[in-house]
């Protein structure tokens, strides 16, 4: 948990290089569903931040998934939408 909590500091700092290697570090290592999903969806802000909307979409999607599974409506659904449109 400490990658994940360094991470959006990083992120509130705006490091996002930072934020995402961290980030993926603690998506590695979280074994509970809904702690990923939270980690995939801010990975997926940090990526929207440095413009790499590609990456972005994708954990915004892991995120919708795991979040869906669980019967709940995710804000991830809406950053999707927004990186797929910045993508074009």
């Amino acid at each position: 948990m400490a990658h994940y909590n360094r991470a959006g500091i990083y992120s509130q700092t705006g490091d996002y290089p930072r934020a995402i290697a961290d980030y993926t570090v603690a998506i590695q290592h979280i074994s509970d569903e809904p702690k990923k999903a939270r980690a995939h969806y801010h990975r997926g802000n940090n990526y929207y931040q440095v413009k790499d909307y590609e990456r972005a979409v994708e954990d915004y999607a892991e995120s919708i998934k795991a979040t869906i599974a669980k019967g709940k409506k995710s804000k991830a659904q809406e950053m999707k939408s927004l990186a797929q449109k910045m993508m074009k």
